[in-house]
């Protein structure tokens, strides 16, 4: 039959092919077929799955009962008959398929495979029959809507109708077989001309089998669309002359899971009224940079177009991986386009923290979902999106008279909608709207959606009531990010939350902008040392059931690799707008950025390289903790070390006012840790403590999320540090280690493992507790008292706040009221973000060559700076102690930190001013504050010229500002830099500064024996008659 009806179609040498085995088909090496080896399913319109082969058997396991098939294939003539029937139903079903299957079709799939298809549809169809002048009408067997060949790394599905959302629901599919969870390398799908069949082929990635490398074709089309990096999607499209309802989509991705990214484009499509008629997609390998997919998707509108193809192609090329599937239903369901179901869903998340503080139940985060989608809510919801994006608009922004007017009318609208929690949390979204300054909305490529707001939009944490200097947020496909800083130029660290599931997700969310505040706040106090003021960044990425499908090459954390990619894209975005954005800020900003919880290595490679593609300017310091061109914090331990020097400090003064009770000394202290070996802060710890103290220390309790590990009679140094070394956590500890009855491991795996996790902290009785681990806030006001002993007292007399937030204030508060000592974060953790601050400033004055030439002179500087840097602060808090013990430590650090800041800011306002100093005399104060401020492979002469020429000077003058006011504080102490009047501030710490460097040399020749001549002597004399007996008082105090 195929060779009697070949050479009655359109001549086309791949179909006549089909004649015999000796016809050449030209595609049959395109792409990979693994044949038809194993048992078709077929499943029934009800969902249900129908097993068997292609064979006749398959009609009458449909339609007979198990006795009854027996009898029918134990007939000859029955059986005859049906082959009979079998070969009148194949001639006109293969007629039919060579005349309407696509061109595409022969040219790409193997004519061994063609013949197999064929075979499949005149067996599973018998009934079908030319009809209404050859139209092929498939007869569905009993109910069967498909057939499916589900093999090791292919699959291959028979669809006897074609519609809109097929693709989708056939990639749904394969999701649940084992195919679901490995890598989709190619794709073809084939519609008939009549839509009357729909065949699709998937190939999948099979072992021992690579990629082909890109060729120079896709290259140079991956350079016309822009996609330079190693992420991004492009799509164009071409239009049929000779049918205007067909069209044709190319579509360039990077780095993608094809099977999601295919099924959330078809279902993109689909929902835009086009349907899927044939798809190509091949992926190839580019070396270092991953990999790229190119897929060709012919489509049929069928429906009128009401936005034009390049909107339709900018939103297709975001839905492969950028945007949220809420988002793509509600601008499908409601008529939104993309970029406004994408404003109207960020606007209304970030309500949450706020008005969850209200109701937590009436105002769950799927629950602003829910209100802003509703028929009472989304008309203004809309309005109020339109407002943002009209105001941004490059082409044609709303002039500022035009946009009072406007946004006065939605916010009378907004007032006259009912009920009231909705007319809540749309006024809500009508403040985030008027608060934007600028956002990335229109910015081609981007990853994520970002907005620059006035900094009083969020308002306050629960720390802390100052406004910060800026606020960013960003939205994106399954994650919400928020950015805070206190400064214009400001540092801090960017962490990713992963809630388990959905519960969990919704506690984080109500809290994030608490969090993120609270810790750059804290951010704030600690960067007191630096030029850079307080930030943080905190990633909140939402679980998902898809997760469990990411081929297993991706990796478990493959999301928050995105997430983290896409935050970051999209602040670069803000950071470096383009000329057409529309902005109300006004000015450049700069942030920096630093690794903090579920950052990697490959994290900071990326986003570096990412700031340098990008042109933001000196890209090196855009992150740190670089694992090559920088200073790795868990590899250095510099949290650690400063740590170390905390609570060396307070040992000694602890001992001294015990020998002052008369309390006979130990020959050893005891401690407790929370957090991991396998963690930067708490293995660093635990190796500070072994170098520092030996036989010294005994730890008596340590936990991290997997265990906890106890032993009255220390926990043995030499199992942890194996821990530490070979990365490990505490689960893996060895009970066989304890060389005592007392020891107990305790794994979080069992509900009482967990429970003894969660209380070693208050359980455990030592003379130090370090928290060096763990969730902000774990002791609060209302269990506090569960750190108390029975006879009231804390059972650690020292605590020192090696993680962030660990204790509430009020907590604090409560704990120094009970008798404990208690070093706050911002004191006893700084040394991180000024080793950061270091590796950054070394970024912007060495090539990278350089950095790596001398970088272990280099570390080895910055580590006796640091230690100089916590010795410095910690000899304040002591002395202070010393002054009045009544006064809670954190109270001190605070005041610390407010004092520096203080005149920090006072210091950069007179530099900053109109009649501020000349260029000369501005210079060489940077040069001193250099000198002072920097490691010593830094500050050399040559290495000062290189600053004064390569840093901006805003930086510049922050450096200025931040040696001299944290030199102010820390040599005078609290009394004279609080006493000082802000309109002499900076007159005083500049000063200081140059007294100092006179001082010191002074200093130097009576300690070397020089003599000296009568001026020297006289101002030796002045310095000691002024300051000599209070400096004497002081050491006498301290000593």
């Amino acid at each position: 039959a195929a060779a009697a009806r070949a050479p009655a179609c359109a001549g086309s040498a791949a179909r006549a092919a089909l004649a015999g085995p000796g016809g050449n088909n030209a595609g049959s090496g395109v792409r990979s077929f693994r044949g038809w080896r194993a048992p078709l399913a077929g499943h029934a319109r009800d969902g249900s799955l129908v097993s068997g082969r292609i064979a006749p058997m398959l009609l009458a396991r449909e339609h007979s009962s198990a006795s009854g098939r027996q009898s029918m294939l134990e007939g000859a003539a029955m059986l005859a008959s049906l082959q009979a029937a079998q070969q009148r139903a194949a001639g006109s079903t293969v007629a039919w398929f060579v005349e309407n299957m696509p061109e595409s079709y022969f040219r790409e799939v193997p004519q061994d495979v063609q013949v197999r298809h064929m075979n499949a549809v005149a067996t599973l169809f018998p009934q079908s029959a030319f009809k209404e002048g050859r139209r092929f009408e498939p007869f569905a067997v009993g109910g069967l809507e498909r057939v499916s060949l589900i093999e090791e790394s292919s699959a291959t599905f028979l669809t006897p109708r074609d519609e809109p959302g097929l693709l989708s629901d056939l990639l749904e599919v394969l999701a649940k077989t084992p195919l679901g969870s490995r890598d989709l390398r190619a794709v073809g799908c084939y519609t008939s001309d009549d839509s009357a069949l729909a065949i699709s082929t998937f190939d999948f990635e099979h072992e021992g089998v690579g990629l082909p490398p890109s060729p120079p074709e896709v290259e140079e089309r991956l350079a016309r669309l822009g996609l330079d990096g190693d992420d991004g999607v492009g799509v164009t499209v071409s239009h049929s002359d000779s049918d205007p309802d067909r069209h044709q989509l190319s579509v360039m991705g990077l780095n993608f899971i094809t099977r999601l990214g295919l099924q959330r484009l078809s279902s993109y499509l689909g929902q835009r009224g086009l349907n899927i008629e044939s798809v190509s997609m091949d992926s190839f390998c580019r070396g270092d940079k991953g990999e790229v997919q190119t897929i060709e998707i012919g489509v049929q509108a069928l429906t009128e177009r009401k936005r034009g193809w390049e909107v339709l192609c900018s939103e297709a090329a975001r839905a492969v991986k950028w945007v949220d599937d809420r988002t793509l239903q509600l601008g499908a369901e409601k008529g939104l386009t993309l970029i406004e179901a994408e404003v109207v869903h960020a606007l209304a998340s970030m309500q949450h923290g706020r008005l969850a503080k209200r109701d937590p139940f009436a105002f769950a985060l799927s629950r602003l979902y829910q209100i802003v989608e509703s028929e009472q809510a989304l008309p203004t919801a809309h309005a109020i999106a339109r407002l943002v994006l009209d105001r941004f608009n490059p082409d044609s922004p709303l002039s500022e008279s035009a946009y009072r007017s406007r946004y006065n009318e939605v916010a009378a609208e907004v007032a006259s909608v009912s009920p009231a929690d909705v007319r809540e949390v749309l006024s809500g979204m009508l403040d985030a709207a008027d608060s934007v300054l600028r956002t990335n909305a229109y910015a081609p490529n981007r990853f994520a959606l970002s907005l620059r707001l006035k900094p009083e939009c969020m308002g306050f944490g629960t720390v802390g009531t100052a406004t910060p200097y800026g606020t960013f947020f960003v939205s994106g496909r399954r994650f919400r990010g928020f950015h805070v800083r206190f400064r214009d130029i400001a540092r801090g660290g960017l962490r990713v939350v992963t809630p388990p599931s959905a519960e969990a997700h919704a506690i984080e969310s109500s809290r994030q902008y608490d969090e993120v505040y609270n810790l750059s706040y804290a951010q704030q106090l600690k960067n007191k040392d630096i030029p850079e003021g307080g930030a943080k960044a905190v990633v909140l990425l939402e679980p998902d059931e898809s997760d469990d499908l990411i081929p297993d090459k991706y990796g478990r954390s493959f999301m928050a690799r995105k997430s983290v990619r896409a935050f970051t894209d999209a602040l670069l975005d803000l950071l470096i707008p383009d000329e057409r954005m529309a902005d109300l800020l006004g000015r450049d900003e700069l942030v920096y950025l630093g690794p903090d919880e579920q950052i990697i290595p490959a994290d900071i490679e990326w986003i570096t390289a990412r700031a340098a593609l990008r042109g933001y300017p000196n890209s090196n310091a855009f992150m740190s903790s670089k694992p090559s061109a920088g200073i790795n914090h868990k590899v250095y331990g510099v949290t650690s070390e400063g740590v170390a020097v905390f609570l060396g400090k307070a040992l000694e003064a602890l001992k001294a006012e015990a020998a002052e009770r008369g309390e006979a000394p130990k020959d050893f202290f005891t401690v407790k840790i929370t957090g991991g070996t396998d963690g930067d802060v708490a293995g660093n710890m635990l190796k500070i403590l072994h170098r520092d103290y030996g036989e010294g220390v005994r730890l008596l309790g340590i936990c991290d999320g997997t265990a906890s590990v106890e032993d009255p009679d220390g926990v043995p140094m030499a199992e942890l540090l194996r821990l530490v070394r070979e990365q490990l956590p505490l689960c893996e500890f060895n009970p066989k280690a304890f060389t005592s009855s007392g020891g107990s491991l305790h794994l979080a795996s069992t509900p009482e493992g967990a429970r003894m996790r969660d209380t070693m902290h208050e359980r455990v009785e030592a003379d130090a507790f370090m928290p060096a681990g763990g969730r902000p806030n774990t002791i609060d006001i209302s269990n506090w008292e569960r750190f108390l002993k029975a006879d009231g007292t804390p059972s650690s007399p020292l605590i020192c706040e090696a993680a962030n937030l660990f204790i509430t204030p009020d907590a604090r508060e409560a704990l120094h009221g009970a008798g404990a000592v208690v070093i706050k974060d911002s004191s006893a953790n700084k040394c991180g973000v000024i080793c950061s601050s270091y590796e950054i400033i070394a970024s912007m004055m060495l090539s990278e060559g350089e950095f790596l030439e001398c970088k272990q002179e280099l570390v080895e500087d910055v580590l006796e700076r640091l230690r100089d840097k916590a010795d410095a602060e910690a000899g304040l808090l002591f002395r202070e102690r010393a002054r009045d013990p009544s006064v809670p430590l954190p109270n001190v650090s605070e005041r610390i930190s407010s004092a520096i800041t203080a005149v920090h800011d006072a210091t950069l306002e007179a530099l900053e001013a109109e009649n501020g100093l000349s260029a000369e005399a501005e210079e060489a104060l940077v040069r001193l504050s250099a000198e002072r401020h920097l490691p010593a492979v830094l500050a050399t002469p040559e290495m000062l010229d290189r600053l004064v020429e390569r840093v901006p000077q805003s930086y510049k003058r922050n450096i200025v500002a931040a040696t001299a006011a944290a030199t102010l504080v820390y040599e005078q102490g609290l009394v004279f830099a609080e006493g000082l009047g802000h309109e002499v501030l900076h007159k005083a710490a500049t000063k200081h500064l140059e007294a100092l460097k006179r001082v010191a040399t002074l200093a130097a020749r009576v300690a070397d024996g020089a003599t000296l001549n009568d001026a020297e002597a006289k101002e030796i004399a002045t310095l000691l008659r002024a300051g000599g007996a209070r400096s004497a008082i002081e050491l006498n105090i301290t000593s």
